[in-house]
């Protein structure tokens, strides 16, 4: 059962580091008009939508330009009157003598009258398309400003553009008629386009009045950005936390460890999906590293957390511990009478942690590396503790240091830093 270490405003705050970190050192790469992916090492890429800002300011730019002349049919729509045969008590209309005989005939007791009527049709389908349209640029302006605001670094400058549309759109919709209109066009049509080729019949036709050839011609550009409005919205600000959340806690810990090491060193970014450099220092993650034992044919391997290289040689190894820095519990003064304990000293770090660490030093292709480091996920303040290999001759060949560093723990990010000036630089 893995132990309970960060308390959960401890984890936020991770959280929201490595938020900023992956955001600050990830790439990301364009997979289509408005799909884009985040790579993050060791997961799936994040696939998220973000809308160019051209793209806001052509959209911005189309509604001003057709703006007047769709607004302009307003106040000019055009009605279709129906010609219908309407039986009443009373004169209504011109009375139409054969319906009305045919009726009398059919039912003598009937005294009604048949009477031709006009009826005046205000749901055309141009007018329920232009209606439509005002619904669907007030729909993206408000998913495009929604999108803005969801960036890292929104621009309040296209935010107040969008804006500007759904507020002048807003008011357009509070006309009586063209309230009518999109009232009827919910209760009746799922989409705008049986009106839209409904609209292009009675063009070809003739039936369509000249003033609605804009809104043909309006028609054409909208189609990309009816396309935007039906995509699914995916924001990165929503999807990286959603993903952060679903790691544990020890690949919380080991990940934020990761990107703590590589914000040490300055204008580092992602070569590859584990790799990081800045051209002098390369940072890689669980990089798999052969050893020279083998079980049968297989050669054994060895992944560590962290490797620290330049120029393909390996200049430290660092391993993230989610756990209380050990100690050798009830030391023992007579190891002749307790040979279960490798030393009686307190402070030795835990026996499998440093045989760990050995390996990684002293087996495999390169063995040049002479420094480790084990990071564990434990705010106690305390000096780093070192264990040194030494030389027939009494010189310091390697070294593994063990250091306690947790989000609250200024103390272990300082002796981090100071490995870094001093073998990493």
């Amino acid at each position: 059962m893995t132990e309970v270490i960060f308390d959960d405003p401890t984890k936020e705050k991770i959280k929201q580091e490595l938020y900023h970190l992956i955001l600050q050192y990830n790439n990301t790469r364009k997979i289509d008009d408005h799909y884009w992916e985040l790579n993050i090492h060791d997961q799936s890429p994040v696939t998220f939508t973000k809308y160019e800002k051209l793209e806001l300011l052509r959209f911005y730019a189309d509604v001003k330009e057709h703006a007047k002349s769709l607004v302009g049919l307003i106040p000019n729509l055009s009605f279709e009157s129906n010609n219908q045969n309407v039986e009443s008590d009373t004169i209504i209309g011109t009375i139409n003598l054969q319906k009305t005989i045919q009726l009398r005939s059919n039912d003598p007791t009937n005294n009604n009258l048949v009477c031709s009527i006009y009826a005046v049709n205000l749901y055309t389908p141009e007018n329920l398309l232009l209606s439509a349209i005002f619904l669907g640029i007030k729909s993206l302006s408000i998913k495009f400003a929604k999108n803005i605001r969801e960036e890292e670094n929104p621009e309040p400058e296209l935010i107040k553009k969008m804006e500007e549309i759904e507020n002048f759109i807003t008011f357009i919709l509070q006309d009586r008629f063209i309230a009518k209109l999109t009232k009827f066009y919910y209760e009746n049509y799922e989409s705008y386009y049986p009106l839209l080729e409904k609209t292009i019949l009675r063009y070809i036709s003739g039936r369509l009045k000249a003033k609605y050839i804009p809104l043909l011609r309006f028609m054409k550009k909208w189609k990309k950005f009816d396309n935007i409005l039906n995509e699914k919205q995916s924001n990165l600000k929503t999807k990286l936390p959603n993903l952060i959340a679903t790691w544990s806690d020890n690949v919380l810990y080991e990940y934020w460890i990761f990107y703590k090491v590589i914000s040490l060193f300055p204008d580092m970014k992602q070569c590859n999906d584990s790799e990081f450099t800045n051209g002098k220092i390369t940072i890689v993650h669980h990089e798999t590293r052969h050893i020279e034992y083998y079980f049968q044919d297989d050669q054994l391997k060895r992944i560590p957390d962290i490797i620290i290289k330049s120029e393909n040689k390996t200049l430290g190894i660092i391993d993230a511990k989610y756990m209380l820095s050990k100690s050798v519990t009830n030391p023992v003064t007579n190891p002749e009478t307790n040979p279960d304990y490798e030393t009686s000293n307190p402070r030795t770090p835990d026996s499998n942690i440093v045989n760990q660490m050995i390996i990684y030093l002293d087996y495999g292709n390169d063995k040049s590396n002479k420094l480790g480091v084990v990071l564990y996920a434990d705010k106690e303040k305390t000096e780093s503790r070192i264990i040194k290999k030494i030389s027939e001759n009494k010189e310091v060949e390697k070294e593994i240091h063990f250091i306690n560093l947790h989000p609250d723990n200024s103390n272990g990010i300082d002796q981090l830093k100071k490995i870094q000036q001093e073998y990493w630089n």
